[in-house]
């Protein structure tokens, strides 16, 4: 619409793949860039995607400004074993000074060659918003750390200078420590630049580690 609440487009399904008894959408969520384009991201509950029960999946559509479709849906990672969640709807977006943006999001592990073969895992990945193209796929914001643990909740936000920064919660027995299931809970953070190449190793956040009865979250 434009400022008077006039159409500038018809009605369009943000979907590709319509919905079906056994595959339904929802959770059409819009966050707008700089440049005017802007993503919807949408929740798929997939009950034929996953034979054992259901399956939340977060998909992706990117727009240009004046309401085309830029590219088709997307799914973070192609992650479509697993339930994957962003941590907030509308989505967890950053956007680049290169004009790229980056994401973050939850996926709920394992499955065979999954990059976090935990229950939990937190993941980035970049597009060009222009294309709706992965620039840079999946990756662990926590590469230097063990992967074991529940590392949970992601949050990004855009730098001033350029490249982004990472924050998630995890129970381990401190960076690279192992898991066990009374782990406590720390947030911890890290800083990459515009292609995603980690600029610091993960950092804890909180001054005093979490403990059994004082644990910390992002």
């Amino acid at each position: 619409f434009n400022n008077n609440g006039v159409a500038q487009t018809s009605s369009a399904r943000v979907n590709d793949s319509a919905g079906t008894t056994v595959r339904e959408y929802s959770s059409g969520d819009i966050t707008v860039f700089p440049t005017g384009n802007f993503v919807i991201a949408m929740r798929r509950n997939d009950e034929a995607g996953n034979p054992t029960g259901d399956e939340d999946d977060v998909i992706l559509q990117f727009y240009n400004s004046s309401g085309a479709k830029v590219g088709s849906n997307i799914i973070p990672g192609n992650d479509t074993g697993n339930d994957t969640t962003f941590t907030d709807f509308p989505g967890e977006f950053a956007y680049l000074s290169n004009g790229n943006v980056a994401t973050v999001w939850n996926s709920r592990d394992p499955f065979t060659g999954s990059l976090d073969n935990d229950e939990y895992g937190s993941y980035v990945e970049i597009y060009n918003p222009t294309t709706g193209a992965t620039v840079v796929s999946e990756f662990l914001p926590y590469s230097d750390q063990a992967s074991t643990g529940r590392q949970r909740n992601p949050g990004i936000a855009a730098l001033p200078g350029g490249g982004f920064v990472v924050t998630w919660t995890v129970n381990l027995a401190g960076a690279g420590g192992s898991f066990t299931s009374d782990a406590f809970y720390d947030v911890y953070m890290r800083v990459f630049n515009n292609s995603g190449v980690a600029q610091t190793s993960s950092v804890r956040v909180n001054d005093s580690a979490g403990t059994t009865v004082r644990e910390y979250s992002s």
